[in-house]
């Protein structure tokens, strides 16, 4: 009831007396009357079912308008014996690419004293990817640069490191050069194990892993992970053995990092632990069975969407990733309104945009476009 609807028949126009509201079994339960234009205001109807998203529901819309969702669940899942090819467009769980632990001397596993390696690969391209899926791991730290734009790092070499790093990738020639550290007092276990797997528009997939074909040197002069460093004089790297070898056997470990793999490191909210923006949305704990969750706004809950930390960082997080796409800030802001809203803005709402797109910036004016839409009850409410 009130609701404004836009009606079109073979351009011709109907009025108000001509169209009626019927409901799935076909009774007539409605009418409208005409308001101006092809639109019409219902005058007359059954009321409409309107809730508010969950929490997880709100986390996860937000993380489809910018893009910028969690990488991993927050605790790890085993997906033993589980076929994943019907949910994941085919990608097997154990479908790894077959990379080997190296590292700059053959004996590294039996134990090398601490100390720095560098590593450089350079990658041909046959396109720019729609996915580029890296799992790394360094006994026992590593920093990994694409392009000289930070990838990913890690400390632990028990938890292999995953994230899509397709934005740092080009058409053409790319570099990845990884900073890899065994740490300690002594002779201890080093290696690198590294897997990205490429995927195009067209469906094709192309891996990169770790390897001979890596350059490397214990030396890290100025410069050494610039593309245009000259890496002639570094040795090729040493392979070790393959991913379950002694001491690691991290066999199982990447399994669980091929699951990710398989799922595109596209985790919803209900993965994750709660927050205190979740919290406050009405979350109850996992030991709690609920039926219902409480529809009423609150005052935390007014706080947490306007002022709450968590909220501000996942805005400002998905907005960079956003503005890296590039196209221009009004293309941004459009986009960003009709994936929010299903619609094109109307003229007041454009001329709105056009003050939030203001300026240089535009991963600020991006996070301004997203803190406005993401507030508006047009996208807060499932109707």
């Amino acid at each position: 009831h009130g609701e404004v609807v836009a009606l079109a028949f073979d351009s011709k126009r109907y009025v108000g007396a001509q169209i009626g509201i019927f409901n799935p079994d076909g009774d007539k339960v409605g009418k409208v009357s005409h308001l101006r234009n092809l639109e019409y205001v219902v005058v007359a109807g059954e009321p409409a079912t309107v809730r508010r998203m969950t929490a997880e529901q709100f986390v996860d819309a937000v993380a489809t308008l910018t893009g910028n969702w969690k990488p991993s669940p927050a605790k790890k899942i085993e997906f033993d014996g589980a076929n994943l090819a019907g949910v994941t467009g085919g990608v097997e769980q154990n479908d790894l690419p077959k990379g080997k632990w190296i590292w700059s001397t053959a004996k590294a596993a039996e134990g090398v004293e601490p100390g720095t390696s560098f590593f450089r690969k350079r990658i041909e391209l046959p396109d720019k990817p729609t996915t580029a899926d890296v799992i790394a791991v360094v006994d026992n730290s590593f920093v990994l640069l694409v392009n000289e734009r930070n990838g990913t790092a890690g400390k632990n070499w028990e938890e292999p490191k995953f994230r899509n790093l397709a934005k740092r990738f080009k058409q053409g020639e790319n570099l990845v050069t990884v900073l890899a550290t065994n740490e300690g007092s002594g002779k201890n276990p080093a290696g690198l194990w590294l897997g990205i797997r490429f995927q195009f528009a067209d469906g094709s997939t192309m891996d990169v892993v770790s390897d001979k074909s890596w350059k490397v040197s214990t030396d890290g002069s100025d410069g050494w992970s610039k593309p245009e460093f000259d890496d002639t004089t570094w040795r090729s790297a040493s392979e070790l053995g393959g991913a379950d070898m002694a001491p690691w056997g991290l066999a199982k470990r990447m399994k669980t990092s091929g699951s990710v793999l398989a799922f595109g490191a596209r985790f919803r909210e209900s993965m994750q632990n709660k927050t205190a923006l979740t919290t406050a949305l009405g979350r109850p704990n996992r030991e709690q069975v609920t039926t219902e969750r409480l529809s009423a706004a609150t005052t935390l809950q007014a706080l947490a969407l306007t002022n709450g930390e968590v909220l501000s960082k996942l805005i400002k997080d998905g907005a960079a990733v956003l503005a890296e796409e590039g196209g221009g800030q009004q293309h941004l802001a459009k986009r960003v309104f009709r994936a929010a809203l299903g619609r094109p803005p109307n003229q007041a709402e454009s001329a709105m945009l056009a003050e939030l797109i203001r300026g240089d910036n535009a991963a600020e004016s991006v996070e301004d476009v997203l803190w406005a839409v993401t507030m508006l009850p047009e996208f807060q409410l499932i109707y």
